[in-house]
Order: structure tokens, then C-alpha cells, then sequence
């Protein structure tokens, strides 16, 4: 990005003798020009931009610069630059004891990769490398060996980091390729995930790779602790890498982030029917039935609490991709049709279900989801279906805490099913070949402002 607006006049400059600006917006800049061979009396040149060209200062456009340089360097580091409120430094060698840092006022995140692994390969940092400054961009060639170079670049509310690897590496046997870096929050509160990946306008971008002919795959990302220290952790999978065009670039990108949760004990997940007469409930089931399974087994279902939820108040859960509930299949099931929803209890910090009463007298949020199922399913397959204005409501409560607990209701109480139309799927107390596989959550959101997060 560097400075888009004197890119475009120094272009403008060789074709005309005089222009100045007269109309200035985020994405263009409109000059008047004059010159002899224009005949017209009145003459402008429009030079419009897919990315930013200015950032909003209280009400004035200004032009971004991120040109990187030593007199905008903070102390401790070799070169940066601040442009919108938004700060970046680096260090240009790879043995300092950070490498990069992303800052807006006294928050701050700092960066120092570690290392490629996959099983027992890795391919460490070597501390000898000293990047090279292009603009506002550095490149430490051969960063994890040879030909696997780290580039940064540095650009407001954004914090983009390459590796690009020349040639395929040779990975161990049914892993993937995972990127690890060391990280450090400055004046943050406690470094959640949340917190960690909205800094700005999410400072990191969801991972996706792409290859030499644009073949693209989305990444994870995982932030963990280990030793007293935090580290991001970010897997390629190993069978793009091995079909992938080389050279292959793989980078934080996206705009969307997200975080995935499963129920975590037994008494955070129920399975509840109607007999007949009244309400039956267990909180200790090793069957999550859904639908109808006949007489005196009908209107099924549970409900699913996810504790912590690191998702800040009012945040906002992207269209795509898709935020999803996903449950395993515990054994084969018909292809009748089931005919359920899915929906949240409308509190801010759903408790534990204590009872049928307490099952059936949760208020549900407005929003809820059709989840119709028409094919038959097969036991160990994982399914999911997106779940977005339920969830959204509930976070968009003003009493919502990033840390509080979620809960979704899954179930056909209103009996729209016919007789023997079910599905069954594992439930935290059910163990298949000594593992759980419990109901999941993932959401993707992104979040419209800065200072909510802290």
C-alpha cells in the first residue's frame, strides 16, 4: 500500500503541468489538471482504488503513508510507521527479542515467530537473518532455511504476515504444516482470543494460502499457552500443500476471525421428550434424540450449553463464511424427514438446565433457524448447519459479557415431524471408542469498533 495517493500523483505528473486535488474519499481521489494539449476548459482525472487510499480524521480525509522509517520507529524497535492512530514497529533483526508490533494508544500486540513444524520436523527462525525494507514492507529471505522466506507488511488496522515457501517441504506423514509465533499483549487487560485477534479493526486476518495459480485454502488459527507464554499457531492442510503450484504464499488475509467451543461436562447438555402426559429430561443421557421416534417418544431434543465464549458485546457475526453447530452422528438413522430449529435462550449468561420445568420455561431468543433434515445419516459423520441470528441476539444483549456462557436449543417441541422421523448424535456422556465427541460451536465475527473490546 505505501501512499497510494502519491503513487497516483506521480503518475499524474507525467501527463499533465498542474493539478491539485479537489474531492478526496476512501477509496478515491479526484484531481483538476490542466495542461496545454487539453482542449476542454474543465478537466479532472478520478483515480479510484479497490483498497483505501485515506483514513477518516475527525471528518478530513487524509492520505495513508505507510512507508516505513527509523523516525517513526518507537523506542526498541528499528523502523516503523503510524498512520489513522493505527502504529507499526518492527525489528529488522530476527534475534531481537520481538520481531513485529501492532499498536493503537497504550494497547499493543507484539509478534516473534518461532518456527514451521510438522510432527517431528521443524523448521526453526534463524536468529543470523536480518530483514530487507521495501516500502512498507520488510522481507527476511530465508527466514526458516532456505527458500522459506517471512515477509510483513504494514498497513492501518491491518497486520499482514506472509511466509512463502519456494519449493514443497517434506512433512511428516499424515500432519499438517503448522506456523507458530510467540506473542505478547502491552496495556490489554488479559490476552483472550478475542481480545488478541480484534486489536483495531482485528488486527490479524483469517488465515488463507494460495499458490503460484491462485488455488486458495483457509487455514486455522489456534491461540494457546505453553510454558508461562502465549503462541499462535496457525495449520495449513498437509493434502493443499502437497496438490499446491509452488511458489506458496501462506498469510493472514481475511477480515473474519473465529473461535470454536464444545460442550465441556455432562450437565451442560440434555436430551428431553414428551411421553404422552408430561416433560421427561436427563442431563446424563448417552443419546441426543431430535424429532419424533413415536408414540410416547416425541417433540425431542436438548439443549447445548458452551461456557466462556471469548466473544466481545455487540460483536458481529459475519454472513460468510458461515457460523455453525455441529454434532457426530452416533449410529445410522432414516431419511425421513426431520423438522427442527435451532435457537438460543435469550439470557445473558445462560445457567445449567436443572429440570424438565426449567427445559421447557427457558425464553428462547426471536431468532431462530429451520433446520430441516432430508438425508438419511451415518453413524461417526459430522454435520453442521449455520446458526447466525440466534446467537447474534444474544450477544447483541446489553447485559452480553465477553466470558459468559451461550446455549442452544435444538429440538422439535412444536412436533412438525412425523412418527419415526429422528436423529440421534453424540452427547458429552456418550464415548465412542473411548473418545467424546460433543455438540460444537463455531462462530465468525468481526467487530465494528475498537475501544469495545477492552
Amino acid at each position: 500500500m505505501a501512499n497510494p495517493v502519491t503513487t497516483s500523483e506521480t503518475k499524474l505528473a507525467k501527463d499533465v503541468a498542474h493539478f491539485e486535488v479537489v474531492e478526496r474519499g476512501a477509496k478515491f481521489v479526484k484531481h483538476a489538471v490542466s495542461d496545454p494539449k487539453l482542449t476542454a476548459p474543465e478537466s479532472y482525472c478520478l483515480d479510484l482504488s479497490l483498497g483505501p487510499m485515506h483514513y477518516n480524521d475527525g471528518g478530513y480525509w487524509r492520505p495513508i503513508d505507510t512507508t516505513l522509517s527509523t523516525a517513526a520507529a518507537r523506542v526498541g524497535a528499528d523502523i516503523g510507521q503510524k498512520t489513522g492512530g493505527y502504529e507499526s514497529h518492527f525489528n529488522l533483526a530476527l534475534s531481537a527479542p520481538w520481531t513485529a508490533e501492532y499498536r493503537k494508544g497504550a494497547q499493543a500486540i507484539r509478534f516473534k515467530p518461532v518456527r514451521l513444524q510438522s510432527g517431528t520436523k521443524q523448521w526453526l527462525v534463524n536468529p543470523a537473518v536480518v530483514g530487507l525494507v521495501l516500502g512498507d514492507r520488510i522481507r527476511w529471505a530465508n527466514a526458516f532455511g532456505a527458500g522459506i522466506h517471512l515477509e510483513w507488511t504494514a498497513q492501518p488496522g491491518v497486520f499482514a504476515k506472509s511466509v512463502i515457501l519456494d519449493d514443497p517441504l517434506t512433512l511428516t506423514a499424515d500432519l499438517d504444516l503448522v506456523m507458530e509465533m510467540e506473542v505478547e499483549n502491552l496495556g490489554l487487560p488479559t490476552l483472550t482470543p478475542a481480545r488478541f485477534l480484534a486489536l483495531g479493526d482485528s488486527c490479524l486476518r483469517w488465515p488463507v494460502s494460495h499458490d503460484a495459480e491462485n488455488n486458495e485454502v483457509d487455514g486455522k488459527l489456534l491461540l494457546s499457552t505453553s510454558g508461562g507464554k502465549r503462541y499462535l499457531t496457525h495449520r495449513i492442510p498437509r493434502a493443499w500443500l502437497g496438490k499446491a503450484v509452488y511458489p506458496v504464499e501462506i498469510d493472514y488475509t481475511v477480515y473474519d476471525v473465529y473461535i470454536e467451543y464444545a460442550v465441556s461436562e455432562s450437565a451442560d447438555d440434555d436430551w428431553v421428550y414428551w411421553d404422552g402426559a408430561a416433560w421427561v429430561w436427563s442431563n446424563s443421557s448417552t443419546n441426543l434424540y431430535v424429532a419424533n421416534m413415536g408414540v410416547g417418544v416425541n417433540k425431542c431434543g436438548g439443549a447445548m450449553r458452551f461456557q466462556n465464549v471469548q466473544i466481545p458485546r455487540r460483536a458481529v457475526i459475519v454472513a460468510v463464511p458461515q457460523s455453525q453447530f455441529t454434532v457426530t452422528v452416533l449410529n445410522n438413522d432414516s431419511s425421513i424427514t426431520v423438522r427442527t430449529y435451532l435457537s438460543c435462550s435469550d439470557e445473558d449468561n445462560a445457567a445449567q438446565i436443572a429440570n424438565a420445568a426449567d427445559w421447557i420455561g427457558r425464553t428462547l431468543t426471536t431468532a431462530k433457524v429451520d433446520w430441516q433434515i432430508t438425508d438419511g445419516w451415518a453413524a461417526t459423520e459430522v454435520y453442521s448447519y449455520p446458526i447466525i441470528a440466534p446467537v447474534q441476539e444474544v450477544l447483541d444483549r446489553d447485559g452480553w459479557r465477553e466470558g459468559n456462557a451461550i446455549m442452544v436449543f435444538w429440538d422439535d417441541r412444536d412436533s412438525r415431524s412425523s412418527a419415526g422421523a429422528h436423529r440421534n448424535v453424540c452427547p458429552w456422556d456418550r464415548l465412542v471408542g473411548g473418545i467424546r465427541y460433543p455438540p460444537q460451536l463455531r462462530i465468525y465475527y468481526s467487530l465494528d469498533d475498537f475501544g469495545q473490546v477492552f
